[in-house]
């Protein structure tokens, strides 16, 4: 029975990495280097304007630790830039830069209306 219980953890350890690298969302978008949910910010901070990491998890229906990951990737690529709020500097907002309004702009939406 350990090595039932054992093989049973090491699955649940490993199975996050492993859905992750093989999930469709985490292949480009034809076309470009961005993975649907990374247009997906893109579109949403295109649509919403400036939100807090917290703000777009919620948004998007994902943890706060997906959603700085995935913001991160997306800042990486010079799509996004954080931006202190000046009156409570433990506020970040994301802003999209030109380039990602671009993006967003130059590829159509994830789930598009004529879809």
């Amino acid at each position: 029975m350990t090595d039932t219980k054992a093989a049973a953890e090491e699955i649940g350890r490993l199975y996050p990495a492993v859905y992750r690298r093989f999930h469709v969302s985490r292949r480009p978008v034809d076309g470009s280097d961005l993975t649907p949910r990374m247009l997906g910010v893109l579109h949403h901070l295109s649509a919403s304007g400036p939100l807090t990491v917290g703000e777009l998890a919620t948004h998007l229906g994902l943890s706060k630790a997906t959603t700085t990951e995935l913001v991160t990737r997306v800042q990486e690529r010079g799509l996004v830039d954080r931006m202190r709020d000046e009156r409570d500097q433990r506020r970040v907002y994301l802003w999209l830069t030109e380039r990602g309004r671009h993006q967003a702009d130059s590829h159509a939406r994830v789930l598009a209306d004529d879809i």
